[in-house]
């Protein structure tokens, strides 16, 4: 995503946080089949006690960072980076120039190659020690990272004349965390109408944190009526660590298709995307504080907002 070269630099980039994402995923698959936590790594089986053999999510890492970022480049923009406000240009240069760059039509080619090529690499090195799956496949990505894998997916639909290449495998869905992928589609004029959906079927869900300054929504771009309804909340785990596991099943039931019931506010609105059920999806947040930390405690929230995604158990 957006900065990762900034995130690495401070040793909480894409490698830590995906450690931190998996062992969630792994924690939220254990409470959903009844399992009970006693402790960081210790479970309880159900209560019937009867051993269980339960599918295991594995979270695999693509970072396409590296890949298009020459030293040549990084040191040119070094020297024309002012001394002052060393931090906040930091952010400049490591987060802002990476939505630039994808803004340009050679960059953003590079960009696509770049995030292909590692999304394709990371799944074929786990066919290699895992060659008999034949699982579903899902697709996160954060801030930018969620853009070019929707513009991956719309292949030739949104291409604007580049060479959009094409991923060897069908994903089940893709999961944009905090990602700028409808103000892209606003700024572009290229916002499919109440009729598309991504290739092959693939679900959407656009997850965001209520004060992630990146983050914007994108079912009023299919249908200008839901802009008057707030997004679905994610279901949240409880300060004690527990998670409401009937709402969790709930959301795991609409999200692989099961659930096809919309919601009240919902009927009448049609649209074709995820057979017209939610899109914009917001985690949970408590904005009692914010009142009294003023502005300078709104602008605290909003940078960590950007970058809670991977390490929050709402998220996995």
């Amino acid at each position: 995503g957006i900065g990762e070269k900034l995130w690495a630099a401070d040793k909480c980039g894409l490698s830590s946080r995906a450690n931190v994402f998996r062992r969630h995923v792994h924690a939220s698959q254990l409470r959903s089949a009844g399992f009970t936590q006693r402790g960081p790594d210790e479970w309880d089986m159900p209560a019937a006690g009867t051993p269980q053999t339960m599918d295991k999510d594995e979270v695999l890492e693509a970072s396409w960072w590296r890949m298009v970022h020459e030293d040549e480049s990084v040191n040119r923009l070094s020297k024309i980076t002012l001394p002052s406000m060393p931090q906040v240009r930091k952010v400049a240069n490591f987060a802002v120039v990476d939505v630039l760059y994808y803004m340009q039509a050679r960059r953003r080619q590079i960009i696509l190659d770049a995030v292909r090529e590692a999304v394709e690499s990371a799944l074929a090195r786990f066919r290699r020690h895992h060659p008999t799956y034949d699982g579903a496949v899902v697709l996160v990505g954060h801030s930018l990272g969620g853009a070019i894998l929707f513009d991956l997916l719309r292949g030739a639909q949104g291409s604007s004349g580049l060479a959009i290449p094409q991923l060897t495998f069908q994903p089940r869905c893709l999961i944009t965390l905090g990602s700028p992928t409808g103000l892209f589609m606003h700024c572009a004029d290229s916002v499919p109408d109440v009729s598309y959906c991504l290739p092959g079927g693939a679900r959407f869900f656009n997850v965001f944190h209520p004060l992630d300054p990146v983050a914007y929504r994108i079912e009023p771009l299919f249908a200008e009526e839901l802009a008057k309804n707030p997004p679905e909340q994610v279901p949240a785990v409880s300060s004690r660590g527990g998670l409401n596991v009937s709402s969790a099943r709930r959301f795991f039931a609409w999200a692989t298709g099961e659930d096809k019931k919309s919601s009240d506010e919902d009927k009448g609105i049609k649209y074709a995307l995820n057979g017209g059920e939610r899109v914009d999806w917001a985690l949970q947040e408590e904005y009692s504080m914010l009142g009294a930390a003023g502005m300078a405690g709104e602008l605290l929230q909003a940078l960590s907002s950007h970058s809670c995604y991977l390490v929050s158990p709402d998220v996995a």
